[in-house]
């Protein structure tokens, strides 16, 4: 059995709780390690100089380290279920390629002013409109949620009082959430075209689809538009702007974390202009004459 088939026919199938989207991951980064075989092996044939040449191969090919692990995490916790099922031997250690430490950087609201106002600068595809552009980045902006939750929930999920109800099955953190909308961004959601679809963002393409529609938004605009500038950066904005307004602990629990997240999450020069701290260099003595 290739690890392939493993994954398709039983560590998909067995786990309940995992979602689509998640099991179209494993799949992808399965064939990525399976395209850098010189030939297919079975599960018991597969060696750590195996993984380690597919993540040289995804670094060669201009893709992140970090891109690189997470297919190697991918391929080793397959082997282990496999190995628990017998099928193969418990795989030895494969070190993680070294990853840059990224700065978390977050949009400033003036930024964000501007996306919103720009919205209608680029053509959106048929069943959707700049208005329910805007009514979505306000959203994350207002509740920190991933897009990927936000395109499953359904428009009762929004009640009349303006609380977004996210059930525990549309987010990973699986619990329940409730936001409260700020009035600007009800507003927004009045000023879309109505839909006879049930879902509170009846985004018409694939997933992958919105964040390039983003990108070109962002372009249009002269903003970054790296895939660090898409809609997670809208998610870092939002947990930033709560951590510098109610701290750490309205924050975490603001995004939903269950552990403190600020290395990955809080752009602290952002942070420090909303309370109006002065940064370090403000403070240091200058030489003197």
């Amino acid at each position: 059995m290739t690890l392939m088939q493993y994954a398709k026919t039983r560590y998909i199938v067995d786990r309940i709780n995992l979602s689509d989207s998640a099991a179209e991951q494993i799949l992808i980064n399965v064939r990525c390690f399976e395209a850098s075989l010189e030939a297919p092996l079975q599960i018991e044939e597969i060696k750590p100089e195996h993984i380690r040449k597919m993540m040289k191969d995804v670094i060669k090919l201009g893709r992140s380290a970090r891109t690189a692990n997470n297919k190697r995490s991918t391929v080793l916790t397959l082997l282990r279920s496999a190995a628990a099922a017998g099928l193969c031997q418990i795989p030895p250690k494969v070190e993680r390629a070294e990853e840059p430490k990224r700065k978390p950087k977050a949009w400033t609201p003036s930024e964000v002013d501007m996306i919103l106002t720009g919205v209608g600068r680029i053509q959106w595809p048929e069943g959707w409109s700049a208005e329910d552009t805007r009514a979505l980045l306000l959203t994350i902006y207002d509740t920190s949620h991933r897009i990927g939750a936000l395109l499953k929930a359904d428009k009762s999920q929004l009640d009349r009082n303006g609380r977004l109800h996210m059930h525990a099955e549309q987010t990973k953190q699986k619990s329940d959430t409730i936001h409260t909308l700020h009035p600007e961004t009800l507003e927004a959601h009045l000023a879309r075209p109505r839909t006879k679809s049930d879902r509170l963002f009846a985004w018409p393409k694939s997933q992958r689809r919105l964040y390039e529609f983003l990108r070109r938004l962002l372009i249009a605009l002269n903003l970054p538009a790296t895939r660090r500038d898409l809609f997670h950066k809208f998610r870092r904005t939002s947990y930033t702007l709560v951590f510098a307004t109610s701290g750490a602990d309205a924050a975490s629990n603001h995004a939903g974390h269950a552990t403190n997240l600020q290395r990955n999450y809080l752009d602290i020069d952002l942070a420090r202009s909303i309370r109006g701290e002065k940064s370090p260099i403000d403070l240091m003595p200058r030489p003197a004459a």
